[in-house]
């Protein structure tokens, strides 16, 4: 069972150059042969957390070899972490992912109470009928129409018609052509 890895340059063992491809397959094969961790362990010394906690998963006879890289994990992502007596790296990990995930689902909560707040702060508005006074006589409502036309402003008909800037413009520009 012995080929030849120009990668190295020198013979090894087919289970060696099966864990040098694939961290997927390595695992894998490693769950079903029970292999040596030390042949697996540059593998593992490279998975993240999850593909660690899969790895244990699979090979639980391989917990205390992973306990540094568990440490490794914590150490990177949560520092602040303090380790309780009898509570493994893996456990600290977890409790961990757990409390960024609980904080995580407090602030979601916040904002979407926030935002339900605001839209119910916000102003509408509202159509009210009130009633309409009668008119009284119309000794008032030709009060109301009396005045000079100069206080009243131009009406259409003294004025240029609508849109006569617009005409003048057209008639221009046929006169270029």
């Amino acid at each position: 069972m012995e080929n030849y890895d120009e990668s190295v340059g020198q013979r090894v063992n087919s289970r060696t150059v099966l864990f040098r491809k694939n961290k997927e397959e390595a695992f894998a094969f490693s769950a079903a042969h029970r292999v040596p961790f030390a042949e697996i362990k540059a593998k593992v010394k490279g998975a993240d957390a999850n593909q660690l906690a899969e790895f244990e998963d699979a090979n639980p006879w391989f917990l205390e070899q992973t306990t540094k890289m568990w440490k490794k994990h914590c150490a990177k992502r949560f520092p602040k972490l303090s380790r309780d007596e009898g509570e493994s790296w893996r456990d600290i990990y977890h409790r961990g992912v757990a409390e960024e995930e609980k904080k995580l689902k407090k602030v979601s909560s916040r904002i979407s109470k926030a935002a339900v707040k605001e839209q119910q702060a916000v102003r509408t508005t509202k159509c009210i009928d009130l009633p309409l006074k009668h008119r009284a006589s119309a000794s008032t409502t030709s009060r109301a129409s009396s005045g000079s036309a100069a206080e009243a402003g131009p009406s259409r008909s003294s004025g240029p018609p609508k849109g006569h800037l617009m005409k003048r413009a057209m008639d221009l520009m046929k006169k270029r052509r």
